[in-house]
């Protein structure tokens, strides 16, 4: 089966821009509502994209070699060439390998990154009522997630996922801790 994480993405930005639209002022605009969302998902998406074991000890922001936050990234290398081009930019590697970030001239994405887009706006109680026209079940990490059950209960997946120890903001939480040391 051939993997389009390409069209994946562009889903998940869709997915993304629709949820941030309900969650967050319309006076916002679309790269801000969307940098937003992935700010406040951060944690997820990067345990996600590196296989859930990881944990960053970080003093100050986390960005990427002048490219900026996971938010940045996934905006300006990823959504907008995808959206706005139609496709990757030369730049963004798509890959299993469990990397994620600026390595040399490239943009590396892991597939995992995709899920946890995705997970987070399922996730996300501003669409709790929402459903898939059809259930679908997927298998993350050796898991079966039914979609359809999960909408809003983004605690239920992070508990299904066995990433119920990563508690929102882990990471901005760690940096406090470090810097206050």
């Amino acid at each position: 089966m051939r993997k389009d994480y390409e069209n994946a993405m562009i889903q998940a930005a869709i997915a993304v821009d629709a949820t941030a639209k309900k969650k967050y002022s319309r006076k916002l605009g679309s790269g801000a509502r969307f940098r937003k969302f992935i700010d406040e998902n951060e944690d997820f998406i990067l345990c996600m994209a590196l296989g859930g074991k990881t944990r960053i000890l970080v003093s100050g922001e986390l960005t990427f070699q002048r490219r900026g936050k996971i938010s940045n990234i996934l905006y300006k290398y990823v959504r907008n060439p995808l959206l706005h081009e139609g496709d990757a930019s030369s730049n963004i590697v798509f890959t299993s390998e469990p990397k994620f970030g600026h390595f040399g001239d490239k943009v590396i994405v892991r597939d995992t990154t995709i899920w946890g887009v995705l997970l987070s706006v399922i996730g996300d109680p501003i669409n709790n009522r929402c459903k898939l026209a059809n259930d679908l079940e997927i298998e993350i990490e050796g898991v079966s997630l039914n979609l359809n059950s999960l909408w809003g209960r983004f605690d239920n997946i992070k508990q299904l996922l066995n990433y119920k120890d990563i508690p929102n903001n882990f990471f901005h939480r760690m940096r406090e801790h470090t810097a206050e040391q």
